[in-house]
C-alpha cells in the first residue's frame, strides 16, 4: 500500500524532479510554484480501461503537496490498527469510541467515506461497461 497515494515510478509526482523540471506548472505548497488554472482530481481507470473520477476530489494544488506529513502519519497509524484488528480482533482503545483520540476518530470516518466514494465510482463505471 502506497501511503502517499502516488506511484513511485511516476516522475510527475516526484517532488525532487518536479521542482527542477517541466512539471513545476502546478500549484505546489512545498516549493511555492503557482499557476492559475491548475486543477487536479482523482481519476482512475477500471480493469477494462474506462476512466472514472471520484466526486469532490478537485483541488487547485498539486496533490502530492496537499498531503501533509501529519496526514501520512495518521494513515500509517490507522493502517497498523487495521492490521492488528484483522490478525487479533483487538482494538487499541477497546470498543468505547469515547476513549479514542478525536483526531483519530475523525480520520477513521473520513477514510471510510473516501473509500466508499472510490468503491461507488468504480462500481458505477464497471456497471456502465456491462451495459
Amino acid at each position: 500500500m502506497r501511503l502517499d497515494g502516488f506511484d513511485k515510478d511516476n516522475e510527475a509526482y516526484d517532488c525532487q524532479k518536479c521542482k527542477t523540471s517541466k512539471f513545476n506548472n502546478r500549484n505546489c505548497n512545498k516549493y511555492g510554484h503557482h499557476q492559475d488554472g491548475f486543477l487536479w482530481d482523482a481519476t482512475y481507470t477500471t480493469a477494462e480501461g474506462s476512466p472514472y473520477t471520484i466526486e469532490d476530489t478537485e483541488i487547485h494544488d498539486c496533490p502530492k503537496s496537499f498531503i501533509t506529513p501529519e496526514y501520512i502519519e495518521l494513515v500509517q497509524i490507522i493502517d497498523r490498527m487495521n492490521i492488528v484488528k484483522d490478525r487479533t480482533g483487538a482494538s487499541p482503545y477497546g470498543t468505547d469510541l469515547s476513549k479514542y483520540p478525536s483526531k483519530l476518530v475523525d480520520s477513521l470516518i473520513a477514510i471510510e467515506i473516501e473509500e466508499r466514494k472510490v468503491a461507488n465510482a468504480r462500481h458505477t463505471a464497471e456497471r456502465s461497461e456491462r451495459n
